[in-house]
């Protein structure tokens, strides 16, 4: 639980004051990665695979580290853009998960991927290269996304007409941001135990769209584990809450999806079904709604 805290509690003053979270990965790495471990989770699809990292502005000038992969065969594929969590990055929610990858997973079924590492993560700096972490830098997140968008719009191989954008945690949040401030170029997504509270201004929600105009997110699938739970001195945060809070604030097609009993979060709920200790069936959840919405 200490994790949740840590992770998901903004304590702004001490982020001002100790630049706690900036650059928050600790190392600056390479992007190069290596497959799972064939004697541990056997032979894969067959399925050959282009990987590649980029990098893209956002129009704030900061250098977006991705990693963008794609099936080697077909044209006019759909995206799916991954978002990772406060203070960790691409590499560790998508490509590490004790599994086969979830991003592996979405390019068997045929989508393209493009994970991104979010100011001030991995290899993304903050603006400026400035070390410590800001509150505007959490609400203007969305905008490494829309450079996504964009340098997306630039690629052949891609459909731009089916675009969706999966976030975990904060990067649950900036994912439903980012469909509410560009519903035109995002055509669905899907939000994993969003939850991002300042406890210095009475817990309330950040980076939920709050000052963004126009802003009309739609076409979202909300899953969040019914324990997802943070103590806090004087009070008890819930995800369940923030999560219904925006699923009553996005236009339909939308799903809220509570897991009773589960305590995992984000990416952990996206466990693999066969696995003996996943109770999850979230990644149903997502792959199927990816299927009838994108």
């Amino acid at each position: 639980m200490a994790r949740f805290v840590r992770n998901f509690i903004l304590v702004f003053n001490l982020l001002l004051l100790a630049g706690f979270w900036g650059c928050s990965t600790g190392e600056d790495r390479e992007d190069f990665l290596t497959g799972p471990d064939p004697d541990k989770y056997g032979k894969g699809s067959g399925i050959s695979f282009s990987m590649a990292p980029h990098f893209f502005p956002s129009i704030d000038s900061v250098m977006v580290g991705a990693m963008y992969g794609r099936p080697d065969q077909g044209q006019g594929l759909p995206v799916v853009i991954l978002v990772h969590d406060f203070s960790r990055d691409y590499v560790q929610d998508w490509f590490q998960m004790g599994t086969l990858s979830f991003e592996d997973l979405l390019l068997e079924k045929g989508y393209i991927v493009l994970a991104i590492n979010l100011r001030g993560h991995g290899n993304t700096p903050l603006p400026g290269n400035r070390q410590s972490y800001q509150l505007e830098d959490l609400e203007n997140s969305y905008l490494d996304v829309q450079a996504a968008l964009t340098w997306l719009g630039s690629r052949a191989e891609i459909d731009r007409s089916r675009v969706a954008v999966v976030g975990t945690g904060f990067g649950g949040n900036v994912a439903y941001m980012s469909m509410g401030r560009f519903p035109q170029q995002i055509k669905t997504a899907v939000v994993l135990s969003p939850g991002f509270w300042d406890i210095s201004n009475n817990n309330k929600s950040v980076a939920v769209g709050d000052g963004l105009t126009p802003f009309q997110p739609h076409s979202t699938l909300f899953v969040v584990g019914e324990r997802n739970l943070i103590p806090t001195a004087n009070d008890t945060l819930s995800m369940v809450q923030v999560a219904s809070d925006l699923h009553a604030a996005t236009d339909e097609p939308k799903e809220l999806r509570i897991l009773p009993g589960e305590a995992a979060f984000g990416v952990g709920l996206l466990c693999d079904p066969a696995a003996p200790q996943c109770n999850s069936n979230a990644r149903e959840l997502l792959l199927n709604w990816l299927r009838d919405h994108l």
